[in-house]
Order: C-alpha cells, then structure tokens, then sequence
C-alpha cells in the first residue's frame, strides 16, 4: 500500500488507525497487510452505494448523530426538491414515533433513514404510503437474512413477538390549492440493539438477537431504499398491488384488539385489511367497521 499510494509506511498505519477510530474494523497481517473485515459496519454514503440499484434517483445524506432523521429530511427539503433523497443517521438524540412517543434511537445498532418524497400526481393515492414502505422494509430484510417479520397495523414491523421496526410517515400541504408537497417517510430498525430501557425489555427486539444474524447496516438501507423506489410509484400507489402482501404479512388478522382513538377504546375483532390498508373490524356490538387511523392494541387479551 505504501509502495502503490507513494507514501511511507508510518503514513499507511497512522490512516489505518485512524479508520479504526471510526470504528472500521481492520485485520493486519505482519508483511501482508490490511483487510477491512466484512462485520465492519460505520454507515457511510460509500457504503450505500454499491448496493443501490443503478437507477437510484436521490441524494443520501449520512450523520452521526442528529435529533431526529425526519426533521432533518424537512430541513434539507425546505432547500431543494431532493425527491427520492434520504437522510440516514447512526443514532438519534431525539427520535420520534406516533402520537409524539419517543423512538428508542442508540448509537451504533440501528439503522434511522427518512426518505423524501415529492408528490407529483393525484393526492389521495399517497395515503398507502405507510403500508408500502412497512412491505418495504419486510422485503429487504428477508432478502438478507431469509427472516420472514410481521406487520401489526398499521405501521409496526414484529418479529419473534417484539417489535423491531417503527414507520413515522408525515406530510406537509400547500395551503393554496390543499395539494401534499412534501411527504417524509421515517424508519427506524433496530439491527442489533441489545440494551433497551426497562419499559421496553419486553416488547423491543432486533434483528441480530433474535436470529444471531450478521446485517450490514449500509446494505440493510440500500435494500430498503430499492424496494421504496419501486413501491413508491404513482403508478404502484395507485393499482395498490401490494395490499395483498400486507394482508399475508398482518399479525393481527383474526385477532381480538383494543382500538385506541384519541382517548376513546374499545375492543373488536379484526377480519381483514381493505383495499386501501384500513383495518376491518367487527366491535362487540356486531357493527363492522374499516379504521383508517388509531392505533390498535394486542397486549389486552395476550
């Protein structure tokens, strides 16, 4: 390396460490030199690239550490179009889920993405979005690992009976002609957390523990991003052909669950998924339902 790049010895090791110091991890070998070992997995745009499809349309901006993926993704969308860019970071400090909850975001073992999405078509076909990027994030993950997770409506990814991955989409409006010009898709997958906080000890999981499974997390975020650039066409929002697969991946289909909306529940039974991945439910009073927000519980009678 020093004979090919024309600089000396000390100069190659003092570079070597310092990649080390990133955290890359690097085999050396008296007289044969350095390998960057496969396991070595510091998230970076070079990283990315060689697994994206060669189509890919964005930007990907990579952080260490920022509060929140989405609020960046707005940030950066507010300087440009950036349609199909995505903002990926190696931890959050304050990373978010539904109904403003926190999002459990450590250093080092999760992958936290937002994708940037500007809609050029018809509003009303974007509100599959969420169901789409759940299909997607199940999709890559089985293309890596063979691992087959499940979907608790409308947005959980489940696997092993603890949840692995949470999907915060939101949007923005032009309050002129009330058309969506901003959508910002935010993931968050935990790859191998292992030390989740007391209240969630029992209801967190990740990929790695639960299989003891190598995932590389530039890999995990090139393969997500493939399947949402297929998925999240008007063309595929508007045939919808993907509801069928949610529907097979659903975990709470012919499940008894508590509704939660606003401050209100109530208990129902679950029969299916609609066309437009609103779940269908018979209430105790015999009157069915499709919800097309809420949230849903299964802990109640599990």
């Amino acid at each position: 390396m020093a004979f090919n790049f024309n600089v000396s010895r000390a100069a190659v090791n003092k570079a070597v460490n310092s990649l080390r110091e990133e955290g890359h991890l690097i085999e050396s070998v008296t007289k044969k030199g350095y390998r960057l070992l496969s396991e070595s997995d510091v998230l970076s745009v070079e990283g990315i690239l060689p697994y994206l499809r060669d189509d890919y349309r964005g930007n990907i901006y990579v952080f260490d550490t920022v509060e929140s993926t989405n609020k960046t993704a707005k940030e950066i969308a507010m300087e440009g179009n950036e349609d199909g860019s995505v903002i990926v970071a190696n931890g959050q400090t304050k990373g978010r889920g539904r109904q403003n909850r926190s999002f459990y975001s450590p250093k080092d073992t999760g992958v936290y993405m937002s994708y940037i999405l500007r809609p050029q078509d018809d509003a009303n076909i974007y509100n599959v979005v969420t169901v789409a990027a759940c299909i997607a994030v199940c999709r890559a993950i089985y293309k890596l690992t063979g691992i087959e997770c499940g979907i608790k409506w409308v947005n959980d990814i489940f696997l092993n009976g603890k949840k692995i991955c949470g999907i915060l989409t939101e949007g923005s409006f032009d309050l002129e002609n009330g058309r969506i010009n901003l959508v910002i898709i935010g993931i968050g997958i935990n790859v191998s957390t292992k030390d989740f906080p007391e209240d969630l000890e029992a209801v967190a999981g990740s990929i790695s523990n639960s299989n003891d499974v190598f995932v590389s997390r530039n890999r995990l975020v090139a393969e997500v991003l493939n399947e949402l650039q297929s998925l999240i066409t008007p063309e595929s929002l508007k045939e919808k052909k993907f509801i069928q697969e949610y529907r097979e991946m659903s975990i709470v289909v012919g499940r008894d669950v508590e509704i939660l909306v606003g401050e209100n529940r109530k208990k129902a039974h679950v029969i299916d998924i609609d066309d437009n991945g609103g779940l269908v439910v018979r209430c105790e009073d015999g009157k069915v339902e499709s919800l097309n927000y809420g949230e849903i519980s299964l802990r109640w009678n599990s």
